[in-house]
């Protein structure tokens, strides 16, 4: 009985330590997408646009908006599904492992 709920407190920590970094990762690339989205050509991050030199994009524009999707508004959204685990069939849908929870395969 010990040893199951030591192991269970210690999956609890580590789920915490997932969400304090998934809500930093989001945080930043909020506003750091978000800060690329308003000034496409990269002033207000002081980032200059000699950095696209050899890519396909002349400005920040869409660069930051992957960033603000993808690394930012997505994680964010999965916070609540791992602390709560809601079952939501339409998420189960697209989910490529079946044997594990879909927010967790995201």
């Amino acid at each position: 009985m010990v040893h199951a709920k030591t192991k269970l407190m210690k999956k609890k920590f580590t789920l915490y330590i997932l969400l304090l970094l998934l809500s930093f990762l989001s945080l930043g690339a909020l506003f750091g997408g978000g800060a690329l989205i308003i000034d496409p050509s990269g002033e207000l991050l002081q980032i200059p646009v000699t950095m696209l030199e050899g890519s396909p994009f002349k400005n920040f524009l869409f660069p930051g908006s992957i960033l603000l999707i993808l690394f930012g508004i997505f994680p964010a959204l999965l916070l609540y599904p791992l602390l709560k685990k809601p079952q939501w069939t339409w998420a189960d849908v697209i989910n490529v492992y079946n044997d594990m929870y879909w927010a967790w395969t995201y």
